[in-house]
């Protein structure tokens, strides 16, 4: 069986120094396996930057592995999409932009300004992000969602935050899992660069309750937040082109010029 393993920055497990021609092996005959994800469009990116391998898993020679390694995946149906191994043979690395679909060279671009991010980037970006453009990625996923097989309950509903929507479609997102990969990227800049002031010390609901939705301490910063907003706008105009009318797509990829001195 072959497949993909994608290894994400600062990762430190067997693949983090894997190496195309070589095998990678666990060290003990029972879990923690590797997993192998059998498509591209099942890899999901939660760090960005990474490595992506293409990878056959190996049968253990060991009887007593073999027998674990069967009972660890006896429980996974068809439909999930990756299983376990014990080994793999590393046979191909492949540029990460793959993962996003026909333009993904260019969401990886923003990925990786994403987690290039500085507090100066930030203030450039920030007052850039302006809610018409929110308004124009939102509309986006609309127009994305109507040719999905599921699409019912999530159109018309308020995208301008939406990074993943699983159950609309295999694929999840317009350019599979970009945006959760830029805005992870953003937090992983945040969190590295932006200090205590990239974030807000909590988050309350109108009754001046916390609210269970996220830890307090993690939300970012409302200029954090916007910065990220503009990179996903960016991410969805550079990776899903014709989702997006021509003024829509000039509003998206303003604060993305003057982050790149104008390029597109």
């Amino acid at each position: 069986m072959s497949g993909y393993v994608y290894v994400g920055g600062g990762d430190t497990g067997p693949m983090a120094g894997a190496e195309v021609g070589r095998r990678v092996a666990m060290d003990s005959g029972g879990p923690p396996w590797l997993v192998v994800v059998h498509t591209l469009d099942r890899v999901h990116v939660t760090r960005w930057p990474g490595r992506l391998f293409r990878v056959a898993a190996v049968a253990p020679a060991d009887a007593d592995v073999r027998e674990s390694l069967r009972r660890a995946n006896e429980g996974f149906a068809p439909s999930a999409g990756h299983s376990r191994a014990h080994a793999v043979d590393v046979l191909a690395e492949l540029s990460p932009g793959v993962l996003f679909g026909p333009a993904g060279e260019e969401v990886a671009r923003v990925a990786d300004a994403a987690a290039a991010l500085t507090p100066a980037a930030v203030g450039r970006l920030a007052p850039a992000c302006t809610d018409a453009g929110r308004a124009a990625y939102a509309a986006a996923w609309d127009r994305w969602l109507v040719d999905q097989p599921n699409p019912g309950p999530y159109l018309g509903s308020d995208h301008a935050a939406t990074l993943l929507i699983p159950g609309a479609g295999r694929v999840g997102s317009p350019i599979g899992h970009g945006f959760l990969a830029v805005h992870a990227a953003v937090r992983a800049s945040a969190l590295t660069r932006g200090g205590a002031a990239a974030f807000t010390a909590d988050r309350r609901d109108e009754d001046g309750e916390d609210e269970d939705t996220e830890e307090r301490g993690t939300r970012l910063a409302p200029a954090w937040s916007a910065a990220a907003d503009a990179l996903l706008g960016a991410a969805m105009v550079l990776g899903a082109p014709d989702l997006l009318e021509p003024a829509e797509a000039a509003l998206l990829t303003a604060p993305w010029r003057l982050l790149t001195g104008g390029a597109r």
